[in-house]
């Protein structure tokens, strides 16, 4: 999970045993409490905070979550632009190959040609 600010939530593997419900009993109690816009999901980092902070936490798990998510954020950035480079790297070197092929050099030519200068 990734937020702008602050320690995620998320949805962990650990879970409560209770009565089966009714699906149709479960889909109406749970209508006022649908979102209506993505938006209106968002929570708050003071929000996310309290709710860590309930259910166990403390700040220095919290700070320990906020440097973990920076980390992983500058990860996926320097990810992003190696691939730029790698693609824009790529490019260059189809050119290079395709301009060589139109000027009908070949690899020896061009060593013996580095070697006379």
């Amino acid at each position: 999970a990734t937020t702008s600010y602050g320690a995620a939530l998320t949805i962990g593997w650990q879970y409560k045993e209770i009565e089966p419900i009714n699906v149709e009993t479960y889909e109406e109690s749970r209508e006022s409490l649908r979102y209506k816009t993505l938006e209106s999901m968002r929570i708050g980092w003071k929000e996310r905070q309290t709710i860590l902070l309930g259910c166990g936490f403390d700040l220095a798990d919290l700070q320990r979550a906020h440097v973990k998510i920076k980390r992983v954020k500058a990860q996926r950035k320097a990810t992003v632009m190696n691939l730029s480079n790698a693609i824009a790297e790529e490019r260059r070197e189809r050119v290079t190959h395709a301009v060589k092929r139109m000027l009908g050099l070949r690899k020896s030519e061009l060593v013996g040609a580095r070697n006379a200068k």
